[in-house]
């Protein structure tokens, strides 16, 4: 969507198409107004870019995102010790591994979000973390 089409749709939404009610001396301006406020709008919204670090336990594979401030719309990285994790999917596990993956124990090298319930969002690490990753960051973007 360029600037134009998002001027067109505010027209439509606030009910004033020509912005007869709502003029700016520059009608380029209305881009920096928009600039302005976006984060304003992200914080009320509840969307925001954030960084956060859990502290991996032994033997907890998932760990629970729907605690954490704002809205999760997706997660662009994961980091255990530094080292990025490869996204992944349950299918992928199932037909790549050839047994039942949910056991293996390891330092976490994949993650998938477990999402069945809009309202309950879950990091699931793979392979599940032991003792020497105990207390490890992981860091979630």
């Amino acid at each position: 969507m360029d600037l134009a089409a998002l001027q067109t749709l505010i027209g439509a939404l606030t009910n004033d198409p020509s912005h007869d009610r709502y003029r700016v001396s520059n009608p380029d301006d209305i881009g920096t107004e928009l600039d302005n406020v976006m984060n304003e709008w992200n914080v009320e919204a509840g969307i925001l870019k954030d960084v956060v670090t859990l502290t991996t336990v032994d033997g907890t594979q998932t760990y629970n995102l729907s605690t954490l401030t704002g809205t999760i719309i997706r997660v662009e990285r994961v980091t255990h010790k530094g080292l990025e994790l490869r996204k992944i999917d349950k299918m992928y596990l199932d037909s790549m591994t050839g047994h039942d993956w949910s056991t293996d124990e390891g330092t976490p090298t994949h993650f998938y979000i477990e999402a069945e319930d809009p309202d309950v969002q879950q990091l699931v690490l793979y392979p599940i973390p032991q003792g020497e990753d105990a207390g490890a960051n992981l860091k979630i973007e």
